[in-house]
C-alpha cells in the first residue's frame, strides 16, 4: 500500500510539474500534443537521460536497464541465476523484510518518463530537475541493496554465457507462453542490445506465430520504433532469459517498422507480411547448426 500511495503521489506531482512554470517568468508548460510542431527538444537533457540508462546497465543493481525491468524483484530477477545476499542483513533485520522497501523502480520509471516528456517539449531545466530526483531515488535504492548484502550482477558476463547456450527457437522443442517472451531483451551474438520483445504477430491463415515485434530505441519505453522480425530468425537462451538475433544495428535500423498497436492496416496482413519478408530475405539471419 505504501508503494501505491507513493506512486500516485508521484503521478500527481508530475501532473503539477507539467502544468505549472518552473519559475515565475517562464510561460506555463503545456502537454506535448499542444506543443507547436517542430518545437526544439531539450537535447542536453535527452543525452543525460541516455547516460542515466547507461549507468543503470553498468552498475549491476538494475538488470532491466532503461527498459521494462524494475531492478531486482524480491525473489531474484528470473534470469536463470538466483540473486542471493552475500552476507546477512545488519542490525537484526532480515534481508526479506528490509528488501521490500528497496524497490524504488516504479517511482524512478515514473520520474524518467516525466523527464522525457519535459525534454520533448523543450523544458531543459524542469527535465534536469526531474531527472535529478530519479537519480536520487536510484542512489538510495542501490545503497540499500549494498547495505543488505546484494552483490552487483555481472550482467555482461552472465549474458555472454547465456548467448553461448542459445538454440534456434523454432527447433528448441519447447513451447512458450507470451508472458515468457514479452519484454525479453534481444541481443546479437556479441551481446550488443538490439531491443526487446514488444509483441507477437499471429499469421491469420496458419494460426502460428509469424513475427516477433522488437521494440528499439527510446528511453524507458518512450519514443521506441517497432521492427517485425520472422519468428524463426531468433535463438533462445535457457529459461527464456534472452532472445538472440544474429543481425546488427545497421540492418535493424533499416528494417520495416510497424505501429505500436498493430501490424498493419486491417485486412492487409498479406501485404505487410510480404514487405517484411522481402526485407529479411535480402538480409538473412544465419542460424548456427543445432548442437
Amino acid at each position: 500500500m505504501r508503494h501505491r500511495i507513493t506512486l500516485w503521489a508521484g503521478l500527481a506531482g508530475i501532473c503539477i510539474s507539467l502544468g505549472t512554470p518552473a519559475v515565475a517568468a517562464d510561460p506555463p508548460a503545456t502537454l506535448a500534443l499542444a506543443t507547436p510542431s517542430g518545437a526544439p527538444v531539450a537535447a542536453a537533457c535527452l543525452n543525460d537521460l541516455r547516460a542515466f540508462g547507461t549507468q543503470l546497465r553498468a552498475e549491476g543493481y538494475w538488470l532491466g536497464g532503461p527498459g521494462p525491468g524494475y531492478g531486482y524483484p524480491i525473489s531474484g530477477f528470473a534470469y536463470g541465476e538466483e540473486i542471493v545476499p552475500v552476507r546477512p542483513a545488519r542490525e537484526g533485520r532480515t534481508v526479506a523484510s528490509s528488501y521490500t522497501t528497496a524497490r524504488a523502480g516504479y517511482e524512478i520509471r515514473l520520474l524518467v518518463a516525466a523527464a522525457n516528456v519535459q525534454a520533448q517539449i523543450g523544458q531543459q531545466q524542469p527535465c534536469e530537475a526531474t531527472l535529478a530526483s530519479a537519480r536520487g531515488l536510484y542512489t538510495q535504492y542501490a545503497a540499500r541493496l549494498h547495505e543488505d548484502g546484494f552483490a552487483r550482477a555481472d550482467s555482461p558476463g552472465w549474458q555472454l554465457r547465456q548467448i553461448a547456450s542459445a538454440v534456434p527457437i523454432a527447433r528448441s522443442g519447447t513451447s512458450y507462453r507470451s508472458d515468457q517472451l514479452l519484454d525479453t531483451d534481444v541481443r546479437d551474438a556479441t551481446n550488443e542490445a538490439l531491443g526487446s520483445v514488444h509483441d507477437l504477430v499471429i499469421d491469420p491463415a496458419t494460426g502460428r506465430i509469424a513475427y516477433i515485434i522488437v521494440a528499439r530505441g527510446g528511453i524507458f519505453g518512450i519514443g521506441e520504433s517497432f521492427v517485425p522480425v520472422p519468428w524463426e530468425s531468433f535463438r533462445v537462451t535457457p529459461n527464456v532469459s534472452l532472445l538472440v538475433l544474429d543481425s546488427n544495428e545497421t540492418t535493424m535500423d533499416a528494417a520495416p517498422t510497424v505501429s505500436r498497436s498493430r501490424f498493419g492496416e486491417p485486412g492487409r496482413f498479406a501485404q505487410t507480411s510480404q514487405s517484411v519478408d522481402t526485407y529479411w530475405r535480402a538480409h538473412p539471419v544465419t542460424q548456427p547448426p543445432s548442437r
